[in-house]
């Protein structure tokens, strides 16, 4: 098959979440036969939206962070009315007060006993004068944290939640998620800040978001109504389970719907689902270590407990973190804060999140326990104070989170390597690049992989712009 026919042929989309949609919508838009594969019976990914109960039931919720470019006029074009731009609230419980997140930690010391609040400078001056004395490179997120913080703090704050939402001792935990999220804070800069100092500039913190009334999902259902309008298909209740290879190009994509299975020709692939299953459908394109590279990148599931009571609301924050080791579960939103209008009267809804791994105690504990569990925490808080519980609703994620163990980066510069060598394959979004990236930059990855297959340009300049990782690669 020569390159000039392929582009006659329609370009397989897999994953219907925010990129995958993204890369749909502008391809369709572009007059190219388009099929979007999503194994889900919604599109919208951990971004889709449902109704229970007279309220939205989302994962999370995810809520969509303006940028002020081209992704936020897609938002707005598959809206079809005002979007209000809205302000994050969000609040950190520890040792059982209430702080602002971002953290600032001028509220957080005016908050502690004073006796800790000296005890975490202490631990900080010990750690400071013991990594002067003995210096050890970042090596992983415990010694990040370590260094900048002192053992105190960073227990505090991050290392005990961390284990916790990861399912991994922080020492196994790459420093890589510490630079990305924790970026230019330690605790130097927070004394010098604490006395009047200027310190350091932090990284921006996208406060600033975009929710509509009828949840995050609206938008994903309309682009998949543009989709079919334009020409596009999109499949739902569909798998793929192989490519088929021409040379070193896929040439077809095999896809099972029930118990019937069909072999669909290709002239290019773009991928958003898990790096774990390209690498599986890429067998044996991929050499034998970058496909068990690619099994290694691993994901967090995530369960989350949604609970109806009998209150119009329990506080004004969108989200809460629990970063106090006797809780259970990572946090909880009041989806209904993030509305304008106060609806429904009279009850309110608390999403629980608890991250865990796919397949273990947790994922499969049933409804009632998870109930039971998030009740607890409740309790610890002290929330509902003998108001009436009403419902509840279990819903699972299996690919919530990437995990990036200390292997991670090897992994993932041997998977890319091989994606790479695939002309006509591009692999984006937060799943394709294994980023803990936003709804904005996942789907503006894949706009550029639908540019980048429509233009035939090659994969590697693709991940070079798109994943930090990819310019380390030897011979890249």
């Amino acid at each position: 098959m020569k390159v000039d026919s392929a582009k006659q042929l329609p370009i397989i989309v897999l994953g219907g979440g925010p990129a995958g949609l993204t890369a749909a919508f502008d391809l369709s838009r572009q007059g190219r036969k388009t099929i979007l594969i999503e194994k889900a019976p919604l599109v919208g990914g951990i971004s889709s939206s449902r109704y229970w109960e007279n309220f939205i039931v989302e994962y999370g919720p995810h809520t969509y962070h303006v940028k002020q470019d081209d992704i936020d006029d897609l938002v707005r074009e598959n809206y079809d009315g005002e979007l209000a731009i809205k302000k994050r609230v969000t609040n950190m419980l520890i040792r059982g007060k209430t702080y602002d997140y971002p953290l600032k930690f001028w509220q957080l010391f005016r908050g502690l006993n004073p006796f800790f609040s000296a005890r975490i400078v202490a631990d900080f001056l010990v750690s400071s004068i013991r990594f002067s004395l003995f210096p050890r490179p970042d090596d992983s997120f415990e010694t990040w944290g370590l260094k900048r913080f002192g053992r105190s703090l960073y227990q505090l704050c991050f290392g005990q939640y961390s284990e916790r939402v990861w399912g991994i001792p922080p020492s196994e935990i790459s420093p890589r998620l510490a630079s990305s999220k924790l970026h230019k804070l330690n605790l130097k800069d927070i004394l010098i800040k604490l006395l009047g100092g200027r310190g350091q500039e932090q990284a921006t913190y996208w406060d600033e978001f975009i929710y509509p009334e009828e949840g995050i999902g609206i938008i994903f259902n309309r682009m998949a109504e543009r989709i079919a309008l334009a020409g596009g298909e999109v499949r739902l209740e569909t798998v793929p389970v192989g490519f088929h290879f021409r040379e070193n190009r896929i040439s077809a994509v095999t896809v099972r719907r029930g118990d019937g299975e069909e072999t669909i020709p290709a002239g290019g692939v773009i991928s958003t689902i898990p790096l774990s299953e390209l690498g599986k459908l890429c067998r044996p394109r991929l050499s034998g270590p970058e496909s068990a590279a690619a099994g290694d990148l691993k994901n967090r599931a995530l369960v989350l407990v949604n609970i109806i009571i009998a209150a119009d609301r329990i506080s004004r924050a969108h989200w809460v973190y629990l970063l106090d080791p006797e809780f259970r579960f990572n946090r909880f939103c009041e989806q209904k804060n993030l509305l304008l209008e106060n609806k429904p009267p009279g009850k309110t809804m608390l999403t629980f999140e608890l991250c865990c791994g796919y397949g273990d105690k947790i994922w499969n504990a049933s409804e009632e326990e998870l109930r039971t569990m998030a009740l607890e925490d409740i309790g610890r808080i002290g929330l509902l104070d003998g108001l009436e519980v009403e419902k509840s609703m279990v819903t699972r994620s299996k690919d919530a989170y990437p995990i990036y163990g200390l292997p991670f980066e090897e992994n993932l510069k041997l998977t890319f390597r091989g994606l790479s060598g695939i002309p006509n394959l591009f692999s984006a979004g937060r799943q394709g690049l294994f980023l803990n990236s936003d709804m904005h930059d996942s789907m503006k990855s894949a706009r550029e992989a639908a540019r980048g297959l429509l233009e035939d340009r090659d994969p590697k300049d693709f991940y070079r712009e798109n994943s930090p990782l990819f310019p380390s690669l030897p011979g890249s």
